[in-house]
This record gives structure tokens, C-alpha cells and sequence, in this order.
């Protein structure tokens, strides 16, 4: 069984599990003898140091990880309990980058890092942050967002988006295709160990960098509208 640590599904706002599905998820592959297999693909050294079943209480079998293990460069790596360590290896695989030694010497030297610098806590205390400043700045200028997601992996999206996934697709393509606009939102945001304030400044709002591009959230909302106004 395949599980993620919470839903993030492309394009929808973000769920975090109720309280025992994942314990509950362990218990029936235990009871059933079911491998139980997390995707911490994506949340994977942003949540935890141990892997996001850690902070939501559950122990898997097998955990995949990318993305932030190495920091961007490209890696991939599976870890898992000794006593599945006979049926790995009567699995063949191969893969064209095994021999290159970059990618591996950033993943150390990135876990190495976080572990120094306690850039879990650090990711957490920026997404708070940064939430607090994008609320306060949604509010003043009288727009309806629903922020969701653990604070290092934030998604926000504009209320009055709901249901037009396909329609931001769309929009995004054809903003891409007149190099207008990279990106519209909604936006997934990966919270680095890395992110600070450029600048120094005494309210938390002026240290997430909202607050001083009071037009900035307007002009997001009105690109994501756009689309849904000319249908």
C-alpha cells in the first residue's frame, strides 16, 4: 500500500490526515501482512529529519524520497526495514546517473546541514511567517483566500477559483506561450532552510516581504480571475 504523509493533489488545496487514518492505514497492512509504503517525495527533510511519518506518528516500511533530499540536484533513494533488504535484492534495476558522485556529495551535504542549522524549525518558523503576512495582506485588500498545507509546504488559493483547475491550467499555457507570465496562482510554496528576510525590520509582517507590496496580491488575484471572468 502506497500512502502519502498528507493529501497535496495537484491543483487542490492541501489536507492534513485526521487524527488515526495513518495509524489506522499501519494497522491494516500489519494485520494483513501489506507492505506499507510512504511517498515522501515531496515532503520529504521539510517536515522532518526522520521523514514526514515521524511528525504524524507513523513508522512505514518502505519511504521514497526527491526533491529537497539533495537540495535540487537529482536524486532519488528508497529506504527501508532490514527484513525487506532479501527482496531488494532479487529486484533488478538500473539507472543511467548511479555513478554520479554530485548529486550524492550535495544530499550529505545538505542533511549535514539541516541537521546544524535545525532547518526543520527553521522552515517551519518562515512558513508561519509567510502565512501570516499573505492573510493579513489577503484581508486588507478584501480578498478570499484559503491557505492550506503544514507551514513549510504552504498552498493558497482565491475562493473565488474554486472548482476551475482546468481553466488555470489552461491560463498558464497561454500566458507561457506570450512570455507574459511564468506563474499565476494558486501556488505550491517549498519553504527552504535558506529563506530570509533580505532586510531587517521590527513587525513579523515587514519580515516576510508582504507587507511593503501592498499591489502584489492584487495583481496575483486579478491574473488568476482573468481567466475565469472571459470564459
Amino acid at each position: 500500500m502506497i500512502v502519502s504523509p498528507f493529501k497535496h493533489d495537484a491543483g487542490h488545496d492541501s489536507e492534513l490526515p485526521v487524527e488515526g487514518f495513518l495509524s489506522g492505514v499501519r494497522k491494516i497492512c500489519d494485520d494483513n501482512g501489506i507492505v506499507l509504503i510512504l511517498d515522501d517525495v515531496r515532503a520529504g527533510f521539510r517536515l522532518h529529519m526522520g521523514g514526514s511519518g515521524e511528525l504524524f506518528g507513523m513508522r512505514p516500511d518502505l519511504t521514497t524520497y526527491c526533491k529537497a533530499i539533495a537540495n535540487g540536484y537529482p536524486l532519488a533513494a528508497c529506504l527501508g526495514r532490514d527484513s525487506l533488504k532479501q527482496a531488494a535484492q532479487e529486484v533488478f534495476f538500473t539507472g543511467s546517473y548511479f555513478t554520479s558522485a554530485v548529486p550524492m556529495a550535495a544530499s550529505l551535504a545538505n542533511i549535514k546541514e539541516l541537521q546544524a542549522s535545525g532547518g526543520i524549525e527553521r522552515m517551519r518558523v518562515s512558513g508561519e511567517k509567510l502565512r501570516t503576512g499573505l492573510l493579513a495582506q489577503a484581508r486588507s485588500a478584501g480578498i478570499e483566500v484559503k491557505y492550506s498545507g503544514p507551514p513549510a509546504i504552504p498552498y493558497m488559493t482565491f475562493n473565488a477559483d474554486a472548482g476551475h483547475f482546468e481553466s488555470r491550467q489552461g491560463f498558464r499555457r497561454r500566458m507561457l506561450a506570450r512570455r507574459s507570465v511564468l506563474r499565476a496562482a494558486p501556488q505550491l510554496v517549498h519553504l527552504g532552510r535558506a529563506h530570509r528576510s533580505r532586510h531587517r525590520a521590527d513587525s513579523e509582517r515587514d519580515r516576510t516581504g508582504i507587507r511593503r507590496r501592498p499591489q502584489t496580491i492584487r495583481r496575483i488575484a486579478s491574473l488568476s480571475y482573468s481567466p475565469l471572468r472571459n470564459r
